[in-house]
């Protein structure tokens, strides 16, 4: 007995060891709780985070819409109103907000804007028309300088219009790609030119042309230089009087430093003329 219990007694620890291993023990304890307290506090403080960025705190209270004064103007604030729920003001339905703006043809831009604490404000551009459109027999439309049909011609319109192969898309599409270049001659041309252009296209050759109201043909040639072109125009319409405009056969454009007018003899506009619309 007396062995056994000199052995037993020879393997216990030393009490200053017992005692570290205890401050060891409670040292990671205390750890584990800190840890686990810390936590706690992170995935409370991320709740918070996400229930100011979500919750009612910071929904979009009020939506402000300018630029916009089409006869669909309510129909467009509702649309917007409704997307705009889609957000919050830290997270707004930007792209929301843009797609109901965009089936609405007479918008062609949109930007928001925070408007703190808990509105935003909506810019819309809208579209500007550029020309009416039409193929044979199809009635005429309203088109945007970027190819967008925006509904039917209004009385009066006063612009050029487009003579198309075939029957324009309905609102809110838009012309292909290959129809655009008289929209773009239009857009270029001064107002007080561009109206009176008419059966403005390209034929089969790939030239552009159409003719003036009340005079000749309007020769552009190939779909390039268009502003200047259009510039070339306007001098042209500007500088030579009516009566010789109606007895002219054609006016060319294609080189727009050097337009010409036939049917009328030698009568063209001024020499310095390449310095204006140069």
């Amino acid at each position: 007995m007396s062995g056994s219990r000199a052995a037993a007694a020879g393997r216990r620890a030393h009490p200053a060891v017992v005692a570290r291993r205890r401050r060891i023990a409670r040292d990671r304890g205390r750890q584990r709780r800190g840890l686990a307290v810390i936590g706690v506090a992170a995935l409370a403080a991320l709740a918070l985070l996400w229930w100011l960025a979500h919750g009612p705190l910071l929904t979009v209270g009020n939506v402000r819409v300018r630029g916009y004064e089409g006869a669909d103007r309510e129909a467009l604030v509702a649309a917007i109103d409704t997307a705009a729920s889609h957000g919050t003001m830290v997270s707004p339905a930007v792209g929301d907000i843009r797609t109901a703006a965009a089936a609405f043809p007479r918008v062609s831009a949109v930007s928001v804007q925070r408007d703190w604490p808990r509105g935003l404000t909506v810019d819309i551009v809208p579209a500007r028309p550029a020309a009416a459109a039409a193929a044979a027999g199809s009635d005429p439309v309203l088109v945007s300088e970027e190819g967008r049909v925006l509904g039917p011609v209004p009385k009066d319109a006063g612009m050029g219009w487009v003579r198309l192969p075939s029957a324009p898309p309905p609102a809110g599409y838009a012309l292909p790609d290959s129809q655009r270049a008289g929209l773009e001659f239009l857009a270029a041309a001064p107002p007080e030119a561009a109206r009176r252009v008419r059966q403005l296209g390209v034929d089969a050759a790939g030239d552009l042309s159409g003719r003036v109201v009340s005079g000749p043909v309007l020769r552009l040639g190939k779909p390039d230089h268009l502003a200047a072109k259009a510039r070339a125009l306007a001098l042209v319409l500007a500088k030579v009087p009516a009566p010789d405009l109606a007895d002219a056969t054609y006016i060319d454009v294609r080189v727009p430093k050097r337009p010409s007018i036939g049917g009328i003899g030698p009568a063209t506009p001024s020499a310095d003329a390449s310095d204006t619309i140069e």
